[in-house]
């Protein structure tokens, strides 16, 4: 007796979870477009959208989380299925509110016979603009053979991915798994990225992201 019970739950568990996951998605969405339609240049300008949308969608966002009132909305969960989503599906996003710091100037050009050894094994860390502090947030990194591994919040939280060596400067990330509710949310398994070191310094790589049909810069700094 006991088996249907429990098939009847994770049916019931997962169905609940699909819907919320359109739910976040149909908002991400809408706050895409307003985004656009108000032509918004900034995060902090970000909030207006957010609000609109959210009050316009009240009915649904209740029965697609199963509550009655606003206080019961796990609005930090909300944000990140949102904001997870503008990255990956809202162009206008990644256009206007991505960090001057992390787009190329117009005149870069890589360096030539770029020396990408030591990048193949050892201690880094980079730097990630935290909107809400203002400060920035230091994620370390170390890369072992095919291993690439991420601690941010001081060590409390990883990123486990696997790194695959295109050519001497070129590499691609594989997603495996992740306890930080931002990673974890940003991608899935398999989830794969491609990186090329590009320029270096005396103490850090420069690297370009691929992502969509755009490039952006990522400092990786030696840690020892």
């Amino acid at each position: 007796m006991k088996k249907p019970l429990i098939l009847i739950f994770l049916i019931l568990f997962f169905s609940n979870s699909i819907f919320s996951q359109k739910m976040s998605e149909k908002l991400a969405k809408k706050i895409c477009k307003c985004l656009e339609k108000e032509e918004i240049k900034t995060i902090e300008e970000m909030n207006p959208c957010f609000e609109k949308v959210l009050v316009d969608n009240l009915k649904e966002i209740y029965k697609a989380y199963k509550i009655k009132s606003i206080e019961e909305l796990d609005f930090d969960k909300l944000g990140l299925e949102i904001g997870s989503k503008l990255m990956k599906e809202c162009d206008y996003a990644l256009e206007k509110l991505t960090p001057e710091e992390n787009k190329f100037e117009k005149d870069f050009v890589s360096e030539k016979n770029l020396d990408c050894s030591n990048l193949k094994n050892g201690e880094f860390y980079y730097l990630n603009l935290n909107t809400i502090t203002k400060t920035k947030d230091t994620t370390f990194v170390t890369i072992k053979d095919n291993m690439f591994l991420e601690r941010m919040n001081n060590g409390r939280t990883y990123a486990m991915l696997y790194i695959k060596w295109k050519n001497d400067c070129e590499f691609e990330l594989i997603f495996k798994d992740s306890n930080d509710p931002i990673k974890s949310e940003m991608s899935k398994p398999g989830d794969k990225y491609r990186y090329q070191a590009v320029s270096s310094t005396s103490n850090s790589h420069i690297l370009k992201f691929f992502w969509k049909k755009n490039e952006y810069k990522i400092e990786l700094f030696n840690a020892i």
